[in-house]
């Protein structure tokens, strides 16, 4: 009996999904120029002008399709190709607050370099909808080159800091044509300084409520059978 409880156990914990993402980018910075209209990233009618930024990509390599070669290495796709975008998530983050980019209609990673002293980088998350009434659409794309060589594949690379030229844009956009108003209206360009490429590592996640109630339970049932073997 213990044991059928213990391996029940193993397999409720094995049940509880793990993340699928593989690659994260992280670029930071400041906003060269930006406004918020609705609110997006704190107080409405905001200039995000000079504000500091983190950007962060998160991609699942096993998702679209994958073209790579000596020097280059690219990742795409998503419902405008038929297939699953790479992107899992895109989120900004300006003036402590988050807003985040789905991808799903198109994402897309690009790496080049000349295994030397140039390389370059593309991020781009994209998605819309629109219902008839109701039309939103976000998007977020960076662009940068460096100053130094890297191996060309998307999760080789590690920190690029050196001298180099790049832009960023966003725009998030969410209208409701039955009240005439938008829910939702921010842009901006950043300017990068720093991107940082590595294997995405989730952080720690307790154990759902379920899951625990199972175990504490499980322990309960395990401790009473042992109490009446003792007693026996």
């Amino acid at each position: 009996m213990l044991k059928i409880l213990c391996a029940t156990t193993a397999l409720a914990l094995m049940a509880i999904p793990a993340s699928a993402a593989t690659m994260k980018a992280v670029y930071s910075g400041k906003v060269n120029y930006g406004y918020d209209q609705t609110g997006v990233f704190g107080s409405a009618g905001a200039d995000l002008s000079g504000l500091d930024y983190v950007l962060t990509y998160v991609y699942d390599t096993s998702k679209g399709w994958r073209w790579t070669g000596t020097g280059y290495d690219q990742i795409y796709g998503g419902a405008g190709y038929g297939n699953e975008s790479p992107i899992v998530a895109a989120t900004l983050k300006i003036n402590g607050h988050s807003t985040s980019f789905s991808g799903d209609y198109f994402g897309m990673a690009y790496a080049y370099s000349d295994q030397s002293s140039y390389s370059y980088r593309y991020d781009y998350a994209y998605n819309y909808s629109y219902d008839g009434s109701h039309f939103a659409y976000d998007y977020i794309y960076s662009y940068g080159e460096y100053g130094q060589g890297s191996s060309g594949n998307l999760e080789d690379i590690a920190d690029l800091t050196g001298t180099w030229w790049g832009y960023s844009y966003f725009q998030k956009y969410d209208y409701d044509y039955s009240n005439w108003s938008a829910s939702t209206y921010t842009y901006g360009s950043l300017g990068p300084s720093q991107v940082t490429v590595s294997p995405y590592e989730p952080a720690a996640v307790p154990l759902p409520a379920s899951a625990l109630l199972l175990v504490s339970g499980f322990g309960g049932l395990a401790a009473m059978r042992t109490l009446r073997r003792r007693a026996a």
